[in-house]
């Protein structure tokens, strides 16, 4: 049932750390720099993850046929993406946007070279070494969600180190608060792999939520809108969670008997 790569999973997860930590790197390095300098940059790095993992991979699914969902699947993808809705919104309030054209094509380059980079390396690289590691242990039953966890907080890691060296500068709280909400929406972002099949369309969904956020003058910072949206990132947990169990179910039922 799971789509066979052209290499193996210790060279996938060597080359997933590698890109890894050059990410964290330039993340953190280019903080002060335009969003037009920063999204070129990030761009090509996000071509070179792209076709390096195109030839560790050779293919964009996890599996070899697009997993069937049941009436129960259909209805927490339907819930996650009410939840990713709200989750814009929330965060667009008071939907004050930036007009400047060159904000808007720095925004616009950044949104697609992180959406390409973090989708390729954590929902490409890492998902496909690690749901390879596992297969190996019969034992582990939710494999799916076992590597959703993993791969989630390897993605909501990107600005621990960053953050422990003091190149950026964040209050604890924000930071807290920041990994939190990173981690939710990269669990959001595979289950939508999972269900699509394909790295294409998370992708293309991960720039849209990233693009509408760097493009957002959020003028009000209330309490309300900032507790509003950390509740419901935990509340996204639930559906999430529960489609992964459904999908590490679905997948032990078509497993063949021995």
């Amino acid at each position: 049932m799971i789509e066979d790569n052209k290499s193996s999973w210790g060279e996938q997860l060597l080359i997933s750390f590698i890109f890894f930590i050059l990410l964290m790197f330039i993340s953190a390095f280019m903080t002060d720099a335009s969003l037009i300098a920063q999204g070129s940059i990030q761009l090509i790095y996000s071509l070179i993850v792209l076709i390096e993992s195109w030839r560790l991979l050779g293919t964009n699914r996890i599996f070899k046929k697009h997993l069937m969902a049941n009436k129960q699947m259909i209805t927490t993808e339907l819930i996650m993406g009410i939840i990713l809705g709200m989750f814009v919104v929330l965060e667009a309030l008071p939907f004050h946007f930036y007009h400047s054209s060159k904000v808007l094509i720095g925004a616009g380059i950044l949104a697609l070279a992180s959406a390409i980079t973090e989708e390729y390396i954590f929902r490409g690289l890492f998902t496909a070494a690690i749901i390879q590691l596992i297969n190996y242990y019969n034992n582990i039953k939710f494999k799916m969600t076992v590597t959703a966890l993993i791969t989630s907080f390897l993605n909501a890691s990107l600005i621990a180190l960053p953050y422990i060296l003091g190149m950026i500068n964040m209050s604890p709280t924000n930071f807290y608060v920041t990994f939190g909400l990173d981690f939710l929406l990269a669990l959001l972002y595979f289950c939508v792999r999972i269900a699509t099949n394909a790295l294409i369309w998370v992708t293309g969904l991960h720039f849209i939520i990233v693009f509408a956020l760097d493009t957002v003058v959020n003028t009000f910072t209330g309490g309300i809108i900032v507790a509003a949206t950390v509740m419901l990132a935990i509340l996204s947990i639930i559906p999430a969670l529960v489609y992964l169990n459904l999908v590490d179910h679905r997948l032990l039922s078509l497993k063949p008997a021995r």
